[in-house]
């Protein structure tokens, strides 16, 4: 289990498969630690410099003409240029080069949120900086959670978040919110004790943490085993880096801009639909009046005066 990548940040797969099924103690000794003192700085910095920050690798950019260039791959984008060509085919040049400005526009509008968004995004991240509570050399220290290497002692306390995959060593009624990795609705309790299954789910090694989940209550101590792209959550960002550039619903929600039509009807004033429900609408009916008593009066002795002549 010493063998080690030399890639940045990663930790063979393999390396982490059986840390949940070996006690605390073994899990110290193989990652040569002492979990009372934890690593001594230059440990630490040797640890560092050997399997790279603990981070997330970086997506590759794009190039300008193919970030622009790609809003034209939208629906609405598609049916303005085919829109732009039959004009040009029947000679109407005015609204061909109409279109196509308008499809110009809609790029670089596209391209323009696109860039603001993902500026927006780096400047949040960069003054959210993640900071892990490590022990080294017997001492309590705040370090930036991209400093934290594998065998690395971290504390954790309702509100913090995991910096790196790790063994559980020490839990205080500890619960972790899994639910981005495992899909679980609610907190799960974390324990010391060691799993001899194999083969288990993310969901039920109960002495392991992870990378990027929230501890929602109790404290804890964490034996770190893995991290950067070696994680869990590395081996998800790895694979979505490899399906084919697909993106989020969010993103992609984000990366489609507001269209811009011309409406051959755009001047002629719209008639509301209000007139006609006003033509259609049933007029009111005055109410039933009761007969007054003179009324009644006048009809009594009109009935009366027909029974007469009848007897006549």
């Amino acid at each position: 289990m010493n063998d080690k990548s030399g890639a940045a940040g990663v930790v063979p797969a393999e390396a982490d498969a059986a840390w949940y099924a070996l006690a605390p103690a073994e899990v110290a000794a193989e990652l040569r630690v002492d979990p009372a003192r934890g690593l001594s700085a230059a440990e630490a910095q040797q640890r560092l410099q050997e399997y790279g920050p603990n981070a997330l690798a970086a997506a590759k950019q794009e190039p300008v003409w193919k970030q622009f260039f790609k809003h034209y791959a939208d629906y609405m984008q598609i049916v303005l240029v085919v829109a732009a060509l039959v004009s040009l085919l029947i000679e109407e040049y005015g609204t061909a080069i109409g279109l196509a400005v308008v499809t110009l526009f809609n790029a670089w509008l596209g391209y323009h949120q696109e860039g603001k968004a993902e500026a927006a995004a780096a400047s949040l991240g960069k003054m959210m900086k993640a900071m892990a509570k490590v022990r080294r050399d017997g001492v309590m220290a705040e370090v930036p959670a991209e400093q934290t290497v594998p065998g690395d002692i971290v504390v954790v306390d309702a509100g913090d978040r995991v910096p790196a995959d790790g063994r559980i060593i020490l839990a205080a009624t500890l619960q972790i919110e899994e639910g981005a990795l495992t899909g679980e609705s609610v907190a799960v309790e974390k324990d010391t004790g060691f799993i001899s299954r194999h083969d288990v789910g993310l969901g039920d090694r109960l002495n392991m943490a992870f990378m990027n989940t929230n501890v929602t209550r109790g404290h804890g101590e964490i034996l770190v085993t893995t991290t950067g792209m070696g994680s869990e959550v590395g081996h998800i960002a790895h694979m979505l880096s490899g399906a084919g550039g697909r993106l989020d619903p969010g993103r992609a929600a984000r990366r489609r801009p507001r269209q811009i039509l011309v409406r051959a009807d755009a001047g002629r004033p719209r008639r509301g639909p209000h007139r006609r429900i006003a033509r259609q609408s049933p007029r009111r009916e005055r109410p039933h009046r009761q007969p007054g008593p003179a009324r009644a009066r006048i009809g009594t002795a009109r009935v009366r005066a027909g029974v007469v002549r009848s007897g006549r």
